[in-house]
């Protein structure tokens, strides 16, 4: 139910240990969403982000280098876009950025959502 002009924002991706996500700020809001900075990736339904950067998979806006990879996919179908050659230092863990009153739901592994180990 959408009760409210402004369109939810919801970002899914994958962020390295070395991703802060509201440096300097005490007031407990983040500044840093999924993909704003070099330590994370996101994609919101359009496009993938890294840096503060749209980059939109529609018109292969994505650079076609060498191995590792690393792609999204939405509704278990992949999307067209996928990063390659990016930084691999620290370990990843899945992250979202989302507005405030936006729920989702995360389904890991086998068809129902169950844990395989």
């Amino acid at each position: 139910e959408q009760v409210t002009h402004v369109q939810p924002h919801i970002c899914i991706g994958w962020t390295t240990t070395h991703f802060q996500p509201s440096p300097g700020h005490d007031d407990g809001f983040s500044s840093n969403g999924i993909g704003d900075n070099t330590y994370s990736y996101g994609f919101d339904g359009q496009n993938i982000w890294f840096a503060g950067r749209a980059y939109d998979v529609s018109n292969n806006d994505i650079k076609q280098v060498d191995i590792p990879e690393m792609w999204f996919s939405l509704n278990g179908l992949p999307v067209k876009g996928l990063i390659r050659e990016f930084n691999i230092t620290g370990m990843f863990y899945p992250a979202m950025s989302l507005s405030s009153r936006v729920s989702c739901r995360f389904i890991f592994g086998g068809e129902h959502g169950r844990f395989m180990h």
